[in-house]
């Protein structure tokens, strides 16, 4: 087996797949730290090579967006926060702070597109954009603002 395929299998080992918005695809050490933006590009990379692989992209997209939920209103950003019942921000009972956040941050844009695949239980549907199907077959995609710049469609 090939090195990507093993860096594949280790990071779908260790991260989160629980249905909980903040930590799905994220590390299982720590809510959106760095590396998960890191571990998404390189799952996302491996979807653009195998696009019958709808998992990469679930989880690879999950990780994405999750880094996003670090942002704050104001446009602080706070490195590997864990949700707490309150809303307020900070990690183990730490202040927020940015840490490492503009790395992954580096990665997570670097690796931002909208993704239209033909997703054989749910049809058309779209990661980052709206895809609408025409009677004749026809899409129609419309990317997100903000990742208007690159668009990969996939299977199907």
């Amino acid at each position: 087996m090939d090195l990507v395929n093993e860096v594949v299998k280790v990071l779908l080992a260790t991260l989160h797949y629980s249905p909980i918005w903040w930590w799905y695809g994220c590390d299982i050490k720590s809510l959106g730290v760095y590396t998960t933006a890191m571990n998404s590009r390189c799952l996302l990379d491996a979807y653009d090579s195998n696009p019958n692989d709808y998992w990469l992209l679930r989880i690879g997209y999950a990780g994405t967006l999750a880094y996003w939920s670090q942002v704050y209103p104001n446009g602080e950003a706070c490195t590997g926060p864990n949700w707490s019942p309150d809303g307020s921000p900070g990690s183990y009972f730490n202040p927020a702070w940015s840490n490492e956040f503009g790395i992954g941050l580096y990665a997570n844009l670097h690796a931002l597109k909208a993704y239209a695949i033909k997703d054989p239980d749910f049809g058309s549907i779209g990661y980052g954009c709206r895809v609408s199907e025409a009677a004749h077959g026809t899409l129609t995609i419309v990317p997100a603002r903000g990742i208007d710049v690159r668009i990969f469609c996939g299977a199907g």
